[in-house]
This record gives C-alpha cells, structure tokens and sequence, in this order.
C-alpha cells in the first residue's frame, strides 16, 4: 500500500535538492541565492526520515532475518555505489592513470570506497548503507524493548546535540593526531 502524501513529500524534497544545486555556484554572490540555499537544507535529512519511515513501514510485518534484510537492500544499493564510485574515481584520476602506473592508485580507490569520498554526491548513499546495518537491529529494539530504545536515544540526540553545541562555541575543540593522513 503506498501512501500518497509520502511520494508528494518525496517529490517536494527532490525540487528542494535541484534548488540547492541549482543555487550553490551563486551563494557567494547572490543573497537570495545564499538563502534559498540554505531554506532548502531540510531536503535530504527529509528524505532519510521518510526512506526509515517507508522501510520501516514496509518491512513492519515481515518476519525476514538480518542477513536476508541485508541483501534485499544492498543489491540494490551497493552495486550502483561500487559502480559509480569507479567511474569517479577513473574521471577523477584520468590523467595519473594515463602517466603511471594505475596499480599505484589501487589504494586510493580502496581509500574511497571505504570512505565514500569518490565523489561528493555518493554521500548519501553512505549514509544509506549505514542505516540499512542499523535498521534491523533498531527494529528489533523496538519491539522488544519500546520505551528503552525511545529513553535511550533520546539521551544519545541530547548529547550529540551539546557536543555540537560547545564545539560551536569553541569549548570542544577536536584534535588531529600527527600520524592522521
């Protein structure tokens, strides 16, 4: 069953992120672009609320294991990162693998796949495959021990957010070991 204001919701955040593209070469220039640009940041932590609440409401009576829950969903979301990720990388790197040895990039390749930093819009599917590890056992939780999770992660925002809080006001200053690339 789908539901409709859910698809309208998606479809408002797709012309949301067109408009944040669309406006980030002219937000150094152009205040209306600036702030329409940045009116319209709630699109993408909108679309990860709604593909939880879409899994979570398609999956809410199925009794699948994790590992069959794992790979329903990667094989329709890792392969296009694997591919797509390679074919940044490749654009990215055309003219060292044309002048070295391209073996020499196969760290870096590995480095971005794991990081997923081939290319900066892969970003969310990143973020994607993180939540499909976690959603199983989120469920799972949930079920089982409601109120729990609910106190639990409430006090895990709460700390998240004051953590952010005094790193913006300069009180939590992290550090970058020497050893760090």
């Amino acid at each position: 069953m789908r539901i409709k204001e859910i698809d309208y919701l998606r479809a408002f955040c797709a012309f949301s992120v067109i408009a944040i593209h669309v406006t980030a070469g002219y937000i150094d220039q152009n205040s209306i672009a600036y702030m329409l640009n940045q009116i319209a940041r709630y699109a993408v932590p909108l679309f990860i609320l709604l593909s939880g609440f879409g899994l979570a409401f398609s999956e809410r009576k199925k009794n699948t294991t994790f590992l069959l829950f794992l790979k329903k969903r990667y094989n329709k979301i890792l392969l296009p990162y694997f591919l797509w990720s390679i074919i940044y990388f490749i654009f990215s790197n055309r003219h060292q693998i044309i002048s070295t040895d391209a073996m020499e990039l196969f760290p870096l390749l590995i480095k971005q796949l794991y990081s997923g930093t081939a290319y900066v819009h892969l970003y969310f599917l990143v973020i994607m495959i993180q939540l499909y590890l976690v959603f199983p056992v989120l469920q799972k939780w949930l079920i089982e021990k409601r109120y729990h999770t609910l106190v639990g992660s409430f006090f895990i925002s709460l700390c998240m957010h004051l953590a952010i809080y005094l790193h913006a006001v300069g009180v939590i200053v992290p550090f970058k070991p020497q050893n760090w690339i």
